[in-house]
């Protein structure tokens, strides 16, 4: 049941991800939060408390993400609500894989070239994406820079 649960609240931010454009962001906000949740034990435990009451909670939450997107804000209020803030490292791993899924539109294409820019903005998905660098060695091929003149004297 957790993880249809956690397979849910991931769905409903992706589609708002989705709706709003901003599914790169929520990725990296994902990322963010996820580390900061297994670099500090008592985030999740402090959330978990019955010694806490729920309006300390969301004070809580939201000053400590207060640089985080709202949809995500949101999300965390809304399982911490429900008492189920303990599915959150797994909707967090669910929408990984729902935006892994995803097909992503690249600018340009295999036979293309690319600007500086749409290349730093390819190797930021795929980073995104696959927690990879991207290197492309590409060198030019100087036969097919020549002139028709110099290529006939080579």
């Amino acid at each position: 049941m957790a993880n249809s649960l956690s397979k849910n609240y991931a769905e409903a931010l992706f589609s708002l991800g989705n709706d709003e454009n901003n599914l790169l962001l929520l990725q990296d906000q994902m990322k963010q939060l996820k580390q900061i949740i297994l670099e500090n034990d008592e985030f999740i435990s402090y959330l978990k408390s019955y010694l806490v009451s729920n309006n300390e909670k969301e004070k809580f939450i939201k000053e400590s993400l207060h640089d985080f997107d709202d949809n995500i804000v949101s999300l965390v209020l809304i399982l911490n609500t429900n008492h189920r803030i303990s599915y959150l490292l797994n909707v967090i791993d669910e929408f990984k894989t729902k935006f892994q899924e995803a097909t992503v539109d690249f600018p340009g294409g295999v036979n293309e070239t690319y600007t500086d820019e749409q290349f730093e903005s390819l190797a930021d998905r795929m980073l995104l994406l696959y927690d990879q660098d991207l290197l492309i060695n590409n060198p030019r091929d100087t036969y097919l820079l020549t002139e028709k003149n110099d290529q006939d004297e080579i």
